[in-house]
């Protein structure tokens, strides 16, 4: 216990006594042992063990692991919460908006520094609701179902993604926590990106496979699509007033998905039915 300041018997029993102090002590220490630094090294690229031997009461506390999880790196300090706290829906909507508050908290000049280098920004872009990432389940069942992919508007509830982003990686170098993919590819129409759900089978192929290797295989993985991840206004004029100031925060933050040092940029160059010029020749894929 002296890790707390308790030397004597008389402090243990005066602690006893009083279990609210005792709680918060114990919370402050076990906060203290969070890493925050995203150094490569044992304790800190590989998550550290910093809370594996956390009471489980604390690791079942939603406010300690909501501060625990924006102090640490990555917010790696997810991985130790409680399987009731990780399936609380509530807690995962509060933990992506305490990393996003950890990121937006920054002085500007250092936010901007850490804007394509940190999970927290990657929480931030998602908290204010602007942008979308599509549960990678959600594409492979539609795929698999020889469905077409509709617009953010259209999507049910189940194929958003609300966590938080946030990585672990043990010590046999799997990751665990959510792995984001950003989808690069030309559009097959003005109207509608892959009306015959060309795209959406590549892309379902590529997820499968990296849900299936030893690295990825315990992720939550999922999708930045600018047609279901933006509010799009197809047909013209039905999107709502709402939607578009939504639409037009997320648009200056589609480079943070394919340029982010922890997002995976999957480039589908085959070219769509009709289309004149390829993948290398179109706009801003190659500017």
């Amino acid at each position: 216990m002296e890790g707390l300041g308790i030397k004597t018997k008389a402090e243990y029993d005066a602690f006893k006594a009083s279990p609210d102090s005792f709680m918060e002590k114990l919370k402050a220490e076990w906060l203290g042992k969070v890493n925050e630094s995203e150094e490569f090294g044992y304790q800190s690229f590989f998550g550290g063990k910093n809370l594996q031997s956390a009471p489980s009461a604390l690791r079942a506390d939603r406010d300690f692991m909501l501060a625990a999880a924006a102090k640490s790196a990555r917010g790696h300090a997810l991985h130790f919460a409680s399987h009731a706290l990780k399936a609380d829906g509530d807690f995962l909507r509060a933990a992506r908006q305490a990393l996003a508050d950890k990121h937006l908290a920054l002085p500007e000049e250092q936010r901007e520094q850490e804007d394509y280098t940190t999970l927290h920004a990657l929480n931030a872009a998602l908290a204010n609701g602007s942008t979308a990432l599509i549960r990678a389940d959600y594409l492979v069942k539609l795929a698999e179902e020889g469905g077409v992919l509709g617009h953010r508007s259209q999507l049910p509830a189940e194929a958003i993604y609300e966590g938080p982003v946030w990585q672990y990686m043990g010590y046999d170098g799997c990751y665990h926590g959510v792995v984001i993919v950003a989808l690069s590819y030309m559009w097959g129409g003005p109207d509608h990106p892959d009306p015959k759900g060309e795209q959406l089978r590549d892309v379902a192929k590529f997820l499968k496979w990296l849900q299936s290797t030893g690295r990825y295989g315990n992720c939550t993985i999922a999708v930045f699509w600018d047609w279901a991840s933006l509010y799009q206004d197809k047909p013209h004029g039905s999107r709502t007033a709402v939607q578009t100031a939504s639409f037009k925060v997320g648009l200056p933050n589609v480079n943070l998905w394919y340029c982010h040092i922890w997002t995976i940029t999957l480039m589908n160059q085959k070219k769509p039915e009709g289309r004149v010029f390829g993948y290398t020749e179109s706009g801003w894929t190659v500017s």
